[in-house]
């Protein structure tokens, strides 16, 4: 790493059965993955639903439903880590599980010993914005990502903290649902508890 040695650093919060595992590592985001970026897409021919022709989910840059543009019938990759390279989302990380397809907005980081995970994804989206560049169109490129330095744990360190970090995840998507569904109920009582000017003047 560019001659120097590597920091090492011990978080302020950690599982008891890693708190003898040793200090995290600095690891450039290059040293770990293989950066690379989607393909170009007309989206005339991605689908509002899954099917049984279009399978396979669609990442781009839009703000809307986590970055998905709808569905393909083809994927380029596979369990995987995607971010936002342009616009003004630039610097969005997610982790993409299973097999999906992205547009040439975004950028993808590949790795196929388990390092693609919640972890790693959510730990690039604390910093990947200080990285972003702002002159003209808001962008992150694939050099300067690969360039990001962060500091992680062993393997099984990591996979603790993303299924943690994913269970925590499910329960406020499903508080979510909760929430809209009381604010649903709320509306429809409103209706019925305030008369409309129609009734009032009927």
């Amino acid at each position: 790493m560019s001659g120097k040695e590597a920091k090492a650093v011990v978080p302020k919060l950690r599982f008891p059965e890693f708190r003898e595992a040793g200090a995290w590592e600095e690891k450039e985001v290059g040293e770990i993955f293989k950066v690379t970026r989607g393909e170009v897409l007309s989206m005339r021919l991605v689908s509002d639903m899954p099917s049984e022709t279009t399978p396979y989910p669609v990442y781009s840059s839009q703000t809307k439903n986590n970055g998905l543009s709808g569905y393909y019938s083809d994927f380029l990759y596979e369990n995987a880590i995607t971010w936002t390279t342009d616009g003004a989302n630039a610097g969005d990380v997610n982790y993409r599980p299973g097999k999906f397809y992205c547009t040439n907005v975004c950028g993808v980081l590949i790795n196929n010993d388990g390092y693609a995970n919640v972890f790693i994804a959510e730990l690039l989206n604390t910093i990947t914005r200080k990285h972003v560049s702002y002159i003209g169109n808001p962008k992150l490129m694939n050099g300067v990502m690969a360039k990001i330095k962060i500091i992680l744990p062993p393997l099984p360190e990591q996979q603790k903290i993303a299924h943690c970090l994913s269970s925590l995840d499910e329960v406020i998507g499903l508080e979510s649902h909760k929430l809209d569904a009381l604010k649903t109920h709320k509306k429809g009582l409103m209706q019925q508890l305030f008369p409309s000017l129609d009734e009032v003047q009927g």
